[in-house]
């Protein structure tokens, strides 16, 4: 990488568990009710890398955590969709972890992040995990207007409005066309919201891939993302990560130590 030149990034995704909740429910076969899987994205260049979505109990966020130092990548930037817990609570554990990492989120993000932190924990979090979940103090920081760098690679922010909650938003990478969705899309796993039009195809993105949640990971082409629906797996070959027209890319297979899903 000259000084002038931008890196090439890659990616790679982490699929956290769902969790077992606490209480009497049960769904009809008798099973415990568990929380929905997790995508953890690591967008990355030569030396730096930015960390999306980071999950939200200890034992979730140590596997992350432990998946980042993998990559010999040193962490600058954590970058949260959306204000629900999930997708955010795990982030003050890996800042004592990653030194100098800059948190950022959408200014409503940050909002619901502070309700999330205070009254949804009292009233939902802790109730469904008890003991689970690390203190959570918001450390975001709104993401500039205009993005950020990593390794001279712009990376945008897309608000998107309500999806499964209000002020949601989308992480845009243009270079290499990739859209990290957040609750925007959902693959493998129920949706939790209305169907609509997703802005990412509204607002003109065109990103050739989309990282949803998901209960595999599968990376799927965004032309198949034009409104709210389940997306079938295309492949099922074990440790598959995405799907593109021309099947599968090595450079986005996780590790099997990786791949809990």
């Amino acid at each position: 990488m000259t000084a002038s030149a931008p890196s090439s990034l890659e990616y790679e995704t982490f699929v956290s568990d769902g969790t077992p909740r606490a209480g009497e429910e049960r769904l009809p076969n008798g099973d415990r009710l568990v929380s929905s899987p997790l995508t953890s994205t690591l967008i990355f260049g030569e030396e730096d890398a930015v960390l999306v979505d980071p999950p939200f109990t200890r034992e979730q966020t140590e596997q992350v955590g432990d998946w980042v130092e993998r990559s010999g990548r040193r962490l600058t930037h954590i970058y949260s969709t959306h204000g629900h817990g999930d997708h955010w609570f795990g982030t003050a554990e890996l800042v004592k972890r990653f030194h100098d990492v800059t948190v950022y989120a959408t200014r409503g993000t940050i909002e619901v992040m502070h309700q999330q932190a205070t009254d949804g924990r009292e009233q939902m979090w802790d109730k469904r995990f008890p003991g689970l979940i690390p203190d959570s103090p918001v450390l975001a920081q709104p993401i500039p207007a205009d993005g950020f760098q990593l390794e001279r690679n712009l990376i945008q922010a897309v608000e998107v409005g309500h999806t499964d909650t209000d002020e949601t938003s989308v992480l845009h990478v243009p270079s290499i066309g990739l859209i990290v969705a957040g609750d925007v899309a959902y693959n493998g796993v129920h949706q939790t919201s209305s169907k609509a039009a997703t802005a990412a195809c509204r607002n003109g993105l065109r990103p050739s891939i989309a990282s949803p949640r998901s209960s595999r990971a599968r990376l799927w082409p965004a032309t198949r993302t034009k409104t709210y629906r389940m997306i079938p797996p295309f492949s099922t070959e074990p440790g598959s990560t995405c799907w593109t027209p021309s099947g599968c890319s090595t450079k986005t297979r996780l590790p099997a130590s990786s791949s809990t899903g």
